[in-house]
């Protein structure tokens, strides 16, 4: 089994120094291969594989530019394997083209899975680098080995460090029985984040909304900047005080991040701690944030990676995430008689009651009732016993 662990790593002046220089070879061959893949494809020429790639790279292109060589060379085969995955992605129907990387984008990141990698005395020991200086909050088990490690640098300027660890511990087999008291259905609500079958809800605490303000603020003075440079001809890169601005609008915005990252990280570990199967919908939140015109409010609720964090959260203790199908109509069935109504079409109906059965519901409460319904019958199809 395989597991990330993810540090913050603080570099002296010659690490930053080979950071940004190990950065930037990185982007270079991605960039350069991706241009002569390019090439090849417009010539009718064939498709360089990743091995023929990493090959013309070790025996010419380096010896065309030495400084490639004065960086980790695991980072420059990662970055040419980076980029094969993006084109059978792109082959595979199961992602767009690949693009570009810019210098001034703000975020940079190498992988390098170098058998010297490895955790010394509070430091974490890089290729190139030696031992650079970490905070290690999480410990890694005593039986993980290291696959790879990943160097990233956020706009803000912090830099961290993700540690592949595989362990000889097998994922655990999935329960062949749940108890129907610990089953669970989540339905969506923006204002509230969820609302469950017991109608409860953790209430989103809306950290984009409550941080508009500061950051529009610093974003107009950060828009001047780049004006006044562009006025006076000048070049960003000489613009200290733009540079400045921009990296405390990035600290902004990466705060609201961990915010919400520790909120529903927080939240899905206590779910799937208490429950053994949890029931979502499988909804379109990005067709939803661009149609229906929710894009804030949805974005930042992040619903989805919490979905994505209850799933391996209750996958790794043998539970089970259920995901209704989209079009199954758990706010207009009554959750008493299963009969389906209209009357909850208009979303601004909160609560109605059932005309075949004259049942009371509130909309939230009664569609996650509806789902945690269809999750158990979900189950019993997949074999799983249900007490």
């Amino acid at each position: 089994m395989q597991k990330g662990y993810k540090y913050r790593i603080y570099p002296n002046e010659e690490q930053i120094v080979m950071l940004s220089k190990t950065f930037g070879c990185a982007r270079f061959v991605y960039n350069y291969y991706l241009d002569l893949q390019a090439e090849n494809y417009a010539s009718g020429k064939k498709h360089l594989s990743k091995i023929d790639c990493n090959n013309d790279c070790n025996r010419t292109l380096k010896e065309e530019n030495p400084w490639l060589r004065e960086v980790d060379k695991f980072a420059i085969t990662n970055a040419i394997y980076h980029l094969d995955n993006a084109y059978q992605k792109l082959f595979h129907h199961t992602g767009g083209k690949p693009k570009h990387k810019k210098k001034h984008k703000g975020y940079d990141s190498y992988t390098t899975n170098s058998p010297t990698v490895q955790i010394v005395r509070g430091c974490i020991k890089l290729p190139k680098l030696g031992k650079v200086i970490a905070r290690l909050h999480r410990q890694i088990p005593a039986n993980g080995k290291i696959k790879s490690a990943t160097v990233s640098r956020m706009p803000s300027g912090k830099y961290y460090c993700s540690l592949l660890v595989e362990t000889p511990d097998a994922q655990p087999k999935p329960k062949s029985y749940v108890y129907s008291a610990r089953v669970l259905g989540l339905d969506y609500c923006s204002p509230d984040f969820y609302v469950d079958n017991f109608n409860c809800s953790p209430a989103s605490q809306h950290w984009y909304r409550r941080m508009q303000k500061k950051l529009k603020r610093e974003q107009k003075k950060q828009s001047r900047m780049y004006e006044a440079a562009k006025a006076s001809g000048r070049k960003l890169s000489e613009c200290q005080n733009f540079h400045k601005q921009k990296r405390k609008v990035a600290k902004i915005q990466e705060k609201i991040a961990r915010q919400r990252n520790n909120f529903t990280n927080q939240l899905s570990a206590a779910i799937a701690k208490q429950y053994d199967a949890v029931v979502v919908e499988d909804i379109d939140l990005r067709g939803m944030a661009g149609s229906l015109n929710l894009g804030k409010a949805t974005n930042d609720n992040g619903f989805g990676m919490f979905r994505q964090q209850l799933a391996y959260k209750l996958a790794d203790r043998g539970k089970y995430l259920i995901k209704a199908d989209r079009f199954f109509p758990s706010s207009k069935t009554c959750s008493c008689c299963g009969a389906v109504h209209k009357i909850t079409k208009d979303l601004s109906v909160r609560e109605w009651r059932c005309p075949t059965c004259g049942a009371h519901h509130l909309r939230d409460q009664n569609a996650a009732q509806n789902l945690k319904n269809e999750g158990i019958r979900i189950l019993r199809t997949q074999g799983v016993a249900v007490l």
